[in-house]
């Protein structure tokens, strides 16, 4: 049985997904909550500022990757 994925990590992970694939810009909350399969009541209610906070959590969980890639560039 496989854990199960809060819907804040599905917002994160639809969100990563549709920035990296269309951009901050062209990427709408609605097409983030569609692919996330919930309303937009549930992004605001993890996310109070928006797709702008959103974003930053995506960074956030980006970040240790991005990290470890640059490590193996040295």
């Amino acid at each position: 049985m496989s854990p199960r994925v809060s819907r804040r990590e599905q917002l994160v992970e639809h969100a990563t997904r549709l920035f990296v694939e269309q951009g901050y810009h062209a990427t709408s909350v609605r097409q983030i909550t569609q692919a996330a399969d919930c309303n937009e009541a549930a992004l605001y209610y993890h996310f109070p500022k928006g797709k702008r906070e959103l974003l930053q959590a995506v960074i956030e969980e980006q970040t240790p990757d991005l990290v470890d890639a640059l490590e193996h560039c040295q």
